[in-house]
């Protein structure tokens, strides 16, 4: 309960971070620090205390896997005999609850007021933000931590009452009474050796205040819980941690705005604040204080379950693990079977069937034999010296200004001892030459096939053809205009039809 209770109470000082109360959400963590850490360790206390007769599950008995040691239902009436941990315990509930004057009530009402009264979307943010923050936001923000703060306020004080009031829950008390054996596990029945449940079936010990050691850290931490939250009490005008911490947030500040209309507002807003802290406690008292948890046990009957839900937390971990935990779960099963398969599979399997196929090949050719090496050398030879035998008609375009124009570059690659011989244009010649460029003009909307034959020292011909065309229209000029080469004429307009 306490665990859960620290999570909701980071969320008051999340809400104090993103609404601008920058010093708020960090004096939230301080004063939790002090009520919270003497709540989990007036827990320890207790479960100290309850260890005295029950403890862990003895091996191989049954029963889940819920320490009884911390089971609230098996206790209740501990104020009769852990006096100074029910005080500091009552304390720290009433400052984490919101009592007026106590340490979290200052903290939790400055993040509240500021969530109402405060806007981060200043001017200076207004260009710069990617999301602007709408106006019923923070209200909103105001009422979901009134509701918070109630639900805080019941059930600090539900573990209160269950703990500290009414009758003891967890043996039956017997003056006197000692441990015959000298156990690991307390919860072991030490005449047969049987696992006892707690309740009155079982007896056991008067339950007694932990030592110094423990309660000398609850009186201080209980303190601090009382009076810690004067350093920043903004309704009394006495922030002295404010002061300090103003340089560190002064930036930031520029940021957040005091919305219109909520001067003059904060003692009106701290009432629900407060009303909160008397809902929650009263409910409290009624259920678990006056009538010992009647009305908890009657709702269970009549609705079991939204009990059953409610009991489950809303069934809230069962949520997370069939979609988080399973999305993870099923993410981490394709990676495994992607290793399996792609990675060990393909990439290294494969890979080095390829890499031993191709050393099966090389072994046959690494013989160690000079006749083969000098073989291969031959065939090697033989191979480059037929590429630089064989002519190549390896031919490029210049087109750059074949639309404006009209003039194409038609240009072959030269090789050593060759001759060109170039078809299908007027400026072609018909014998082979060292020409190794040709100029083409074209007409709008021409297209030309022009051929070159490459010779080679041996006498050796290859030839290769390209299509060269230009467009109807050179580029950027619109229809309806006429263009006349090597002289620019005004925009020839079509005639429009009588009206």
């Amino acid at each position: 309960m306490l665990a859960y209770s620290t999570v909701s109470q980071l969320g008051f000082m999340f809400i104090g971070v993103g609404v601008g109360a920058f010093a708020a959400g960090f004096f939230h963590v301080f004063t939790h620090a002090f009520f919270k850490a003497c709540l989990f360790l007036g827990a320890g206390s207790v479960i100290h205390a309850m260890h005295a007769r029950i403890g862990h599950h003895a091996p191989g008995a049954p029963g889940d896997d819920t320490d009884p040691a911390q089971d609230m239902r098996n206790m209740g009436g501990l104020r009769h005999w852990m006096p100074l941990t029910r005080w500091t315990f009552l304390i720290s509930c009433c400052a984490i609850a919101g009592f007026p004057g106590l340490s979290g009530f200052w903290s939790k009402d400055e993040i509240l007021w500021k969530a109402f009264s405060s806007s981060p979307n200043g001017p200076n943010i207004a260009k710069e933000a990617l999301w602007q923050w709408p106006s019923w936001l923070g209200p909103a923000l105001y009422v979901a931590g009134i509701v918070a703060a109630t639900m805080t306020a019941f059930y600090m004080f539900r573990a209160y009452f269950t703990t500290f009031h009414g009758n003891f829950r967890g043996w039956s008390i017997v003056k006197g009474w000692k441990d015959h054996g000298n156990h690991a596990d307390h919860g072991v029945d030490h005449d047969g050796g049987q696992h006892e449940e707690p309740g009155a079936g079982m007896k056991g010990p008067t339950p007694h205040e932990s030592a110094w050691p423990m309660t000398v850290p609850l009186v201080v931490l209980a303190a601090f819980a009382l009076f810690a939250g004067f350093l920043i009490a903004e309704p009394i005008h006495v922030a002295p941690l404010a002061h300090l911490l103003e340089p560190i947030f002064t930036h930031a500040d520029r940021y957040v705005t005091a919305r219109a209309g909520s001067e003059g507002m904060m003692w009106l807003m701290m009432a629900p604040g407060f009303l909160a802290f008397l809902a929650g406690t009263g409910a409290a008292i009624y259920v678990y204080w006056n009538h010992q948890g009647a009305p908890e046990r009657s709702f269970q009957r009549q609705f079991p379950r939204l009990y059953s839900l409610v009991y489950d937390k809303w069934r809230i971990d069962e949520l997370y693990d069939a979609t988080v935990v399973g999305m993870v779960d099923a993410l981490a099963d394709i990676f495994t079977m992607a290793d399996k398969w792609i990675i060990d599979g393909i990439l290294a399997k494969v890979s080095a069937a390829l890499v031993g196929a191709a050393g099966t090949v090389l072994r046959a050719l690494q013989t160690g034999r000079t006749q083969a090496y000098a073989a291969s050398m031959v065939v090697g030879l033989a191979g480059v010296g037929w590429y630089v035998v064989r002519p190549h008609a390896e031919l490029s375009v210049d087109d750059a200004n074949v639309r404006q124009s009209g003039q194409v570059v038609v240009s072959v690659a030269p090789g050593p001892g060759y001759t060109y011989r170039w078809e299908g244009v007027e400026a072609a010649g018909s014998d082979f030459s060292s020409k190794r460029t040709l100029p083409i003009q074209l007409q709008p909307g021409e297209r030309k096939n022009v051929s070159v034959t490459v010779r080679n020292a041996f006498r050796s011909e290859t030839k290769q053809t390209v299509t060269v065309a230009r467009p109807d229209r050179p580029s950027g000029v619109p229809p309806g205009v006429t263009v006349v080469p090597g002289r620019p004429q005004a925009p020839q307009l079509p005639q429009q039809g009588a009206q």
